[in-house]
């Protein structure tokens, strides 16, 4: 009598296992979204000040597209040793966010931020450049890459 109420209980619970697993889903994903969101912002803000003091403290571009150098003025959330030797013309991925320095550009630096996929791993993107104008989205003008503004 005990194994048989044992058997039922597991025929329902496993039963009730997806429509719950369904139903936290949406939640789930909302609330990843704006963690990774909040996450990435930070990032974007700290790699914006360690771009502006890097480029402050050395006039040779090459140093900008450095990541050591980056490296030495950044104090967000942490990349990888390996992430600061690729940031600098790759894109990097770290909390459902991709990151990138565009660092050859003519008299400047572009640097990117977005969510790494489509859905569901963030809802927002993030520019500057040399300027220290914010926006939106990067795009390449045929000569480097820019910022475009944030929809109003």
């Amino acid at each position: 009598r005990a194994g048989q109420r044992t058997i039922w209980l597991a025929l329902f619970g496993c039963l009730l296992f997806g429509p719950v697993t369904l139903a936290m889903t949406g939640p789930l994903v909302v609330y990843r979204a704006a963690r990774n969101d909040r996450v990435a912002f930070e990032r974007f803000k700290s790699l914006k000040i360690a771009l502006e003091r890097t480029a402050t403290t050395t006039k040779d571009p090459d140093r900008l597209c450095d990541g050591p150098s980056l490296k030495e003025h950044y104090s967000g959330p942490a990349f990888s040793d390996e992430d600061w030797r690729r940031i600098a013309g790759n894109a990097v991925f770290r909390g459902g966010y991709a990151f990138m320095v565009h660092c050859r550009e003519k008299d400047g630096y572009a640097l990117s931020v977005y969510p790494a996929r489509q859905q569901g791993s963030g809802t927002r993107q993030f520019c500057t450049d040399e300027s220290g104008r914010f926006g939106c989205a990067v795009e390449w003008n045929r000569s480097r890459h820019q910022c475009l503004p944030c929809p109003k």
